[in-house]
């Protein structure tokens, strides 16, 4: 999130399976000796070049089933919000290759526009109704499951 209570999304496509563009956080999977809270700090590292965040607590917890290229993934994903800095400029000089071909875009989304966005894919799907609470300063006391 920056000063200004934007999202920032990256919009990812992949040719090589029939599904939807979506609008994602930031993030990626585990290393096999890390816990949640390393890993999403090494990925907002690789995926925005952002060093050094301060991570809330954890405020979702989402189980979900999905699928990389030919293959079926069976993941546990961990949510956390981040502040930027004012003057944050992102960086994507860091992405696998993988990233490179899958991630189109990123952006920076106000709420309003994430709300009034009816033909783009969240995800989670729920986003915006999700992100409400967390845009007014608001985080859950236990991570909250925001479903598909």
């Amino acid at each position: 999130m920056d000063s200004s209570r934007r999202i920032l999304l990256f919009r990812t496509a992949d040719a090589r399976i029939d599904a939807p563009s979506l609008w994602l956080t930031p993030g990626g999977g585990l290393e096999s000796d890390e816990d949640y809270h390393a890993a999403a700090l090494r990925e907002l590292t690789e995926e925005t070049g952002l060093v050094g965040a301060l991570l809330s607590p954890c405020v979702w917890i989402r189980r979900h089933v999905w699928r990389w290229g030919e293959e079926w993934i069976e993941s546990v994903e961990h949510f956390f919000v981040v502040q930027a800095p004012d003057g944050f400029e992102v960086s994507t000089g860091a992405f696998t290759d993988d990233e490179r071909v899958i991630v189109k875009e990123y952006r920076w989304w106000a709420l309003e526009e994430i709300v009034s966005a009816a033909d783009e894919v969240f995800v989670p799907r729920r986003m915006a109704e999700l992100l409400l609470p967390l845009v007014g300063g608001d985080l859950p006391r236990d991570p909250i499951d925001p479903g598909i």
